[in-house]
């Protein structure tokens, strides 16, 4: 069941950027159950089109626009889990984010991700590994990189 699940995410992810894309799973020591809340929704449920974007945690990309493309979004919310983790975790999902400088692209492409956020400092615990600058760890990370 955990294989299945990796396997849609995956899937949804690569065909969501194209065949030029560079996908990189970091769920590796998931559960089942993480597995299902982190990666369902599989879609942005309406949450599309220009400037549709509710998400407070920074991008760890460089100039980053959601005017570029009819069709960005970023949806982020919380999804509690208080008990093993203070002040709780939110999924924040975004697509077709324009930036100009992605480092796995090693110049300018469109961001597409799946992350756990937790408001406070850096290196802080998610079920997608610690923390990073911006308060969010990568469960899915696929950009579309620009020839």
């Amino acid at each position: 069941m955990r294989l299945i699940a990796l396997g849609c995410a995956i899937l949804v992810c690569a065909c969501a950027a194209g065949d030029d894309a560079v996908v990189e799973d970091l769920t590796q020591n998931l559960t089942v159950e993480e597995m299902q809340w982190i990666f369902h929704p599989e879609e942005i449920h309406g949450h599309t089109g220009k400037n549709n974007d509710n998400c407070t945690f920074p991008f760890g990309a460089t100039g980053c626009s959601l005017d570029v493309h009819e069709d960005s979004a970023c949806w982020e919310h919380r999804v509690g889990h208080e008990a093993q983790y203070p002040g709780g975790l939110y999924r924040q999902e975004f697509r077709r984010i324009h930036c100009d400088f992605i480092g796995t692209c090693d110049g300018p492409g469109d961001a597409y991700a799946i992350r756990l956020c937790r408001p406070g400092p850096p290196g802080q615990e998610t079920p997608c590994g610690e923390t990073g600058p911006s308060g969010c760890a990568v469960c899915v990370r696929n950009p579309f990189c620009y020839p």
